[in-house]
């Protein structure tokens, strides 16, 4: 009965005296406008930290092998060495990487870039971001063009370059510099790490370090488990010190954390940034149904009364206000997850909302991904939240006198 009348006065006509005043209505929208920035600023924060580590992946991998510095400036690892690491509890796979700093020019400008070597054994490396212009090169023999290059699209823009054009590099050297010509073969958006980064042909690179076939500047080593990482360390290290691989090198091991400690603690710093806003938003939402409840109860005494000179109880006319208020916490919800879904989906499509300095996060517009788990969490928590906060409400309803309700007007 008490869920009856509640159903009757969230449906009723209020032309008739039997529903929802208009004041009310603010508090749906307050709480749609709150569940609405929640979400959003979840999926903003999941769209951050999943880009960020991306990067941080992309360019060093979850473990990185590399000479001591100032012993080497390369490591020798033979397809012997790869497989034994490849063979390692926890890790998925190995990527030699080689990279060389050097100068793009053009007649009308210069830029200093780091190139990353890649080869047609290896899968699109996320660091590259997002394809906006040509393709991702293959670096096959039959590959369209010769040396192709994949550039940040800001880079290409700053050297007045386009997919198709050639790119001369100059490469410092012990004693001369050297040039090398390469083909743009696309474009990509995204952030960088220091400087600005391309991916060349790795056997190009090779030649220019004057590397071995079996050389590479680091060893890229990702695992079946990030948060695993300092014992799949432990087992890596274990196993190159009882090989013969690394007896006339020395070699180092870290994890992503310790070569980007800046980076992924300020990944922290936004989880906690987060929960705050979280906080505020879902209190906000609160108290503005508690608001609600209170004019919706105001609005309602003469029903109060009514149903308290038939013989209803406090509990029962409690149950039923709290019902009511549910109910349109629960259309509030519905309307901000519909909105939030629509926004994100739309960035994440058109990438409307850009980043003013793409220096400062590592990517040039806002990223966003919908974690389905976490926006359930986000729901259920506001549910909880604004149903805990609208109990002590409805005990106004106790103050409410039959024979002056039935006069009020």
């Amino acid at each position: 009965m008490d869920l009856f009348f509640a159903r009757r006065l969230f449906g009723g006509n209020r032309n008739e005296g039997r529903g929802i005043a208009p004041i009310v209505r603010l508090s749906v929208i307050g709480i749609t406008l709150s569940l609405m920035v929640m979400l959003i600023t979840v999926s903003i924060a999941a769209g951050f930290k999943h880009n960020i580590r991306s990067l941080v992946y992309g360019y060093t991998g979850h473990l990185c092998i590399a000479p001591v510095a100032g012993t080497a400036d390369h490591l020798h690892a033979p397809r012997e060495m790869l497989a034994m690491l490849d063979n390692v509890p926890g890790v998925e796979r190995i990527v030699p990487s080689v990279e060389m700093t050097g100068v793009a020019k053009t007649d009308s400008a210069f830029v200093g870039i780091m190139l990353i070597g890649g080869d047609s054994l290896q899968s699109p490396n996320p660091l590259f971001g997002k394809i906006v212009s040509g393709r991702y090169p293959s670096f096959r023999a039959a590959d369209s063009v010769d040396n192709p290059i994949l550039l940040p699209q800001a880079t290409a823009r700053q050297l007045r370059v386009s997919t198709g054009d050639k790119l001369r590099v100059y490469f410092a050297g012990d004693d001369r510099m050297r040039l090398r010509a390469f083909t743009v073969a696309g474009l990509y958006s995204g952030g960088k790490i220091g400087v600005p980064i391309a991916l060349a042909p790795a056997d190009v690179l090779r030649r220019v370090g004057g590397f071995g076939a079996d050389d590479a500047g680091r060893l890229l080593l990702y695992i079946d488990n990030p948060d695993d990482a300092d014992r799949v360390l432990t087992r890596v290290f274990d196993r190159l010190s009882a090989s013969s691989f690394v007896e006339d090198q020395r070699l180092t091991i870290n994890t992503a954390a310790e070569l980007n400690p800046v980076m992924l603690d300020w990944l922290s710093a936004l989880d906690t940034n987060v929960v705050i806003l979280l906080t505020l938003m879902g209190l906000v939402g609160g108290f503005t149904m508690i608001a609600g409840l209170v004019v919706l109860v105001m609005d309602k005494t003469q029903f109060i009364g009514t149903l308290k000179a038939l013989g209803s109880s406090e509990s029962s006319l409690r149950r039923i206000f709290l019902y009511l208020a549910m109910m349109l916490v629960g259309r509030g919800m519905l309307w901000g997850n519909a909105i939030a879904l629509v926004l994100c989906l739309l960035q994440q499509h058109f990438r409307w909302v850009r980043l003013l300095d793409p220096d400062i996060y590592y990517m040039d517009y806002v990223p966003v991904q919908v974690d389905w788990l976490t926006w359930l969490m986000v729901n259920l928590g506001t549910l909880l939240l604004t149903f805990l906060m609208l109990l002590a409400p409805t005990h106004i309803i106790s103050r409410i006198s039959p024979v002056r309700a039935l006069r009020f007007e």
